[in-house]
């Protein structure tokens, strides 16, 4: 069995992304054929002159150029994308979404839109993640900390970095490009607060995953300035960084999504729905370091047994037999 797979086009934590996915592809045993998402359409026939493709597979799509697009929608190949950053990207979405390709989108309030507007193939799938990365580990100093906010510093995270800081004095650490030009300088003096400013690789966050007592995973907002969603679709579903922050054994405490307890049960996370309700569930939780590790190992054993590439491939497989004669 053949995939071309398209290259997304983005950089940073897509080039992992994609590297996983791929992966747990071959390990099905089906054989990958890569193109850039600049690849043109003569390149594409060339292939399938020498290959006998049983489909093609992207993520997002955006970036492939518009002459391989058109071509791709309209090819006796089925044609899959995976969009990966809704709905905070959706008016990108709407410009490859039609009846003729597959969708798969990672956001349930995206899936609902979807349906609402009557487009055919969609499918609800959340990311995955990679147990071979993100696991148990014992960390160095360096990567210890009573609370840790990993990620973009959105506004909703400076915010709520800012309300830990004013309102306790447990040792926070705020990983991400960024954060230095969002807390300001009076707070940054703070004997308790450790800026790293700047991405970090899935091998490093892992590091400050288990060397956290409480991993805070706060999602983006719906209406930030730099979001694509001209029409204010709702994200309902968690991150991928949840099952991540899972995979290895560490606790969190999440901001509530509808979405959730349909991927977890109720005393695998702790959720939240304001951010004085996390201040306090920091408070109850920061000394309790055995019930703690208990529900963090609980959500563990769910994102092994649910929630990695192998098993989003294996549905992506059973969606495939759909379109396809696998």
């Amino acid at each position: 069995m053949k995939v071309l797979y398209i290259y997304s086009g983005y950089g940073g934590i897509y080039s992992y992304l994609e590297e996983w996915i791929i992966e747990a592809f071959k390990e099905k045993k089906f054989e990958i054929i890569t193109v850039l998402s600049s690849a043109s359409v003569k390149e594409v026939i060339e292939i399938s002159k020498n290959h006998s493709l049983s489909f093609v597979f992207t993520l997002m799509g955006a970036n492939i150029n518009k002459l391989l697009l058109e071509f791709l929608e309209k090819w006796k190949v089925p044609f899959f994308i995976w969009l990966t950053e809704d709905p905070f990207y959706i008016d990108k979405s709407l410009r490859v979404i039609n009846d003729k390709n597959v969708i798969l989108t990672i956001d349930f309030g995206a899936y609902e839109f979807y349906n609402s507007r009557g487009y055919k193939n969609i499918f609800y799938l959340p990311l995955g993640t990679n147990p071979s990365v993100f696991k148990k580990k014992e960390p160095d100093e360096y990567y210890k900390s009573d609370i840790l906010i990993l990620g973009y510093p959105y506004p909703s995270r400076v915010n709520l970095a800012k309300l830990i800081l004013e309102n306790t004095n447990y040792k926070l650490t705020l990983v991400g490009k960024g954060w230095r030009n969002q807390i300001p300088k009076n707070l940054q003096r703070l004997k308790y607060l450790c800026i790293i400013d700047k991405w970090v690789s899935p091998l490093l966050a892992t590091s400050f995953y288990n060397g956290a007592k409480i991993v805070i995973n706060h999602h983006r907002e719906t209406n930030f300035i730099h979001n694509q969603n001209s029409l204010h679709i709702q994200s309902k579903s968690i991150n991928n960084r949840t099952f991540d922050i899972s995979s290895c054994g560490a606790f969190q405490l999440i901001d509530y999504k509808e979405d959730l307890y349909n991927q977890y049960e109720g005393d695998e996370v702790i959720h939240y729905r304001t951010l004085t309700e996390c201040i306090n569930k920091i408070n109850s939780y920061i000394n309790e370091e055995d019930l703690r590790k208990m529900i963090a190992n609980k959500a563990r054993l769910r994102a092994l047994s649910n929630h990695t590439w192998n098993l989003r491939v294996d549905t992506i497989m059973d969606i495939i037999k759909r379109y396809t004669t696998l």
